[in-house]
């Protein structure tokens, strides 16, 4: 066994070279500090703003009326256009009223007879009246005659009835628009067979009115407490006192066109939404606005007032708690605890925790922390201010109560229906003077 010691020996120079290169790193400068981060900041806005509640909500019709004809039959023509504005009275539907003729024809036919009755009961009890106070006739046939003049009386009376009862039923073979609005399609065409009467009635169409029209909102239960609070306290007004105002808007609206009040407010929470519905009433004299549509409102929290206004950018929440970032003189950044109060606009209201002359971090939050000193650049909020609105409520003078007649003023007569006259009560000697027999009026 030999070994070549010629060979070079390569561990040598590949030492020194390890040994020069951890020399040179450890040679190598100390590296800069680190740039100061850069923020944008800003004064926070001071402005008088009014805040509001924002709702979501339906559109419905005042009045909403199904047509239904009170008589059965054929429908002999139909009078109006199928979705047109109809007023109340106007021709909507005629029913044959030839059935409806005869049976008033009928009833006229036992008034009148009915009166020859009464007519010669009563020349009849006159008759013996005279004969009872000459002795030739007994106290008993004279009753036995009062009484069949009341019978006659009391038949002609129930004749009238059903002469009422049959002019009404002609006169309801023409129906007409119960209120004024705009009219659906007719739902049984002309030849028809509808049935007449109040809860099963066939129904023709439908009528809605559309000015004013309402709109139904739900309120959540905390904000309910919120504006009791409010009411009691007399910052807000009362609702349904015309004073309560809400504005609206359609889908497609900017901002919000429509002004109204509210003028109703439920007595009851849902037990099963925990919401509080309220109504608003708005004009709609172009008929923009559509039963049924889904719109959006608002209506005000408090009275305009001056608030802080900082950006939701600006506003960092660590652990629950809200809290933004300020900048000293010294361009170090300080952390301040808020309190928040609601949106106004695209900003938020500061209640506590921020000062007006405070510069406040409102881009870069995220790269700041407490006590570092920052580079500052001054920038502005955005803001768009929008100016307290002085509303004008809208008058509804067509929804007020109808004042109701008085009991001393007479009441409207029917002109198909006149009463029989009282009869005169007899005495045990009876008056000689017989009671004029009513008129009967011949059908028009």
């Amino acid at each position: 066994m030999w070994r070549n010691t010629n060979q070079p020996i390569l561990g040598i120079p590949l030492l020194v070279l390890l040994c020069g290169l951890l020399s040179s790193c450890a040679k190598r400068p100390p590296a800069p500090p680190l740039a100061p981060p850069k923020v944008v900041v800003s004064k926070p806005i001071v402005d008088e703003v009014m805040v509001y509640t924002n709702l979501t909500g339906y559109l419905d019709s005042v009045f909403s009326v199904d047509v239904r004809p009170r008589v059965s039959g054929y429908i002999q023509r139909v009078h109006f256009a199928d979705g047109k504005f109809v007023h109340e009275g106007d021709l909507l539907v005629e029913i044959d009223p030839r059935p409806y003729q005869a049976e008033l024809d009928k009833a006229i036919g036992e008034v009148n007879r009915w009166e020859a009755q009464w007519k010669f009961a009563e020349a009849d009890l006159a008759r013996i009246a005279v004969l009872v106070k000459s002795g030739s006739v007994s106290k008993e046939e004279y009753e036995k005659s009062l009484a069949q003049r009341d019978v006659a009386f009391a038949s002609l009376s129930a004749a009238k009835a059903a002469v009422a009862q049959a002019k009404l039923n002609l006169d309801w073979t023409k129906v007409t628009a119960p209120i004024s609005g705009r009219i659906d399609r007719i739902y049984q065409t002309e030849g028809n067979v509808v049935t007449g009467g109040m809860p099963q009635g066939t129904v023709l169409t439908t009528i809605v009115s559309v000015d004013p029209i309402y709109a139904y909102f739900d309120v959540d239960d905390q904000t309910v407490l919120y504006y009791q609070k409010m009411i009691r306290a007399k910052k807000l007004p009362t609702a349904g006192t015309g004073d309560a105002i809400i504005e609206m808007a359609q889908k497609t609206d900017v901002g919000y066109p429509y002004i109204g009040m509210v003028d109703f407010v439920s007595n009851r929470i849902n037990p099963s939404t925990g919401s509080l519905q309220i109504r608003g009433i708005f004009r709609n004299p172009d008929e923009l606005l559509k039963a049924g549509r889904f719109v959006r409102a608002r209506i005000p929290a408090n009275m305009p007032q001056q608030a802080v206004l900082i950006p939701e950018a600006a506003i960092f929440t660590d652990q629950g708690i809200k809290g933004i970032y300020v900048v000293n003189e010294k361009n170090q950044v300080e952390t301040r605890t808020v309190q928040l109060g609601p949106r106004s606009g695209s900003l938020r209201i500061v209640t506590e925790g921020i000062r007006p002359e405070d510069r406040l971090v409102i881009r870069g939050v995220s790269r700041v922390r407490q006590g570092m000193t920052v580079e500052v650049e001054e920038g502005k909020i955005e803001h768009q201010h929008e100016p307290v609105r002085k509303l004008k409520l809208p008058e509804f003078p067509e929804l007020r109560p109808k004042k109701k007649p008085s009991a001393t003023e007479p009441s409207s007569k029917d002109p198909h229906h006149e009463m029989a006259p009282e009869p005169k009560q007899e005495n045990a000697t009876p008056n000689k003077e017989a009671v004029a027999p009513p008129k009967v009026r011949d059908s028009q």
